[in-house]
C-alpha cells in the first residue's frame, strides 16, 4: 500500500517476530524461520520509522537494521478504566466467588508464554485458605485445567474470558494479581501490558518473570517479584501477602501510583511526533 500510494509508513513492533514463536515452540522449520527472519529485515529496512514498546525491543531491533536512529521507543501503559478501577468496592457475592479464602487472581491468555503450571502448582502446595482464579482462555487451558484436578483440586476457580469492564471487578474482588511469564530469554525483553492495569487497580500484584518487567516493577517498588516458573517462592510470596496487611497495602498504592503514571494516552504526542517527522521527510 505505500508503494502503490507513495506514502511513509511506520512499523509499530509490539511483539518480537519470529524470534516470540521459535520461543514458544510455534516455529521449528528452519526454511520457514529464515524465510521470516528474511521478512523481518527486509520490514525493518524499508519502513520509514519504527516504534518499540521496550528498551529491549528497541536494542534488538536496532541490531537488524542499518539505521537504528529510526526507532523510537513508546512504552505501553494502562488505561483510565484501570486507574478508575482503584474506588470501586469488592464484590465478591455477585461474581460468584468464595468470600473466605485469600484470593489471588490471573487474568489474560492462558498459553505457554505465561507458564501458568507454576501457578497451578503453588495454589496445590498453599491448600484451601487460598484460591487462585485464571480469568480467560487460550491454548494451555485444557492442559491447565487438568493439571490442577491433579495437584491443586478445589484450589483453583477457572472463569472463561470477560470484557475488560467485567475483568476490573474480578481484580478488585481479589486479594492478589499475579503477572507471569515465562523464563525464555527473548520473553525477557516483553512487558506484559497487564502489569499496568493490574498494578493501577490498586492491589497488590505479584510479578513472576524475568527481565524489563521485573525491572519496572522493583524501580518503582510496584510489586513483589519471584523468579518465573518457581512455585515454592510463588507460594511463599503469597504467603507472606496474606500475612502482612501493611505490605499489601503499600505495594497496592505504589502499584496505583506506577499504573497512573503510566497511561497510554501519554503515548499520543510521541506518535504523532514520529508521525510527523516521517511526513516532513518524504517531502
Amino acid at each position: 500500500m505505500a508503494k502503490r500510494f507513495r506514502a511513509p509508513w511506520v512499523m509499530d513492533v509490539r511483539d518480537l517476530w519470529p524470534d516470540a514463536a521459535v520461543a514458544l515452540g510455534e516455529v521449528s522449520n528452519q526454511r520457514l524461520l529464515a524465510l521470516a527472519e528474511q521478512l523481518e529485515r527486509w520490514l525493518y529496512e524499508e519502513a520509514a520509522a519504527i516504534v518499540a514498546v521496550t528498551e529491549p525491543f528497541r536494542q534488538l531491533i536496532g541490531q537488524k537494521t542499518s539505521t537504528p536512529g529510526k526507532i523510537s521507543l513508546i512504552p505501553n501503559g494502562t488505561t483510565p478504566l484501570w486507574v478508575d478501577a482503584a474506588r470501586l468496592e469488592p464484590d465478591r457475592r455477585s461474581l460468584g466467588l468464595p468470600g473466605e479464602p485469600f484470593l489471588w487472581t490471573y487474568a489474560g491468555n492462558v498459553g505457554p508464554a505465561q507458564a501458568l503450571e507454576a501457578a497451578v502448582d503453588a495454589a496445590g502446595a498453599l491448600g484451601r485458605d487460598f484460591r487462585l482464579v485464571v480469568l480467560g482462555e487460550g491454548p494451555s487451558l485444557s492442559e491447565l485445567k487438568a493439571r490442577a484436578e491433579v495437584v491443586a483440586p478445589g484450589s483453583v476457580i477457572f472463569r472463561g474470558q470477560v470484557p475488560p469492564e467485567e475483568a476490573v471487578r474480578y481484580v478488585r474482588a481479589s486479594d492478589a494479581l499475579l503477572v507471569p511469564l515465562s523464563d525464555h530469554p527473548i520473553l525477557r525483553t516483553f512487558v506484559p501490558s497487564k502489569l499496568f492495569d493490574f498494578c493501577a487497580t490498586g492491589r497488590p500484584v505479584i510479578v513472576a518473570a524475568a527481565g524489563e518487567p521485573a525491572r519496572l516493577a522493583q524501580a518503582a517498588d510496584a510489586a513483589y517479584t519471584v523468579p518465573p516458573g518457581d512455585a515454592d517462592e510463588l507460594a511463599r510470596a503469597l504467603r507472606q501477602l496474606c500475612d502482612d496487611e501493611g505490605l499489601r497495602k503499600r505495594l497496592g498504592a505504589a502499584g496505583h501510583i506506577f499504573g497512573a503514571n503510566n497511561l497510554r494516552e501519554r503515548g499520543i504526542d510521541a506518535l504523532e511526533a514520529v508521525l510527523a517527522s516521517v511526513q516532513v521527510a518524504s517531502r
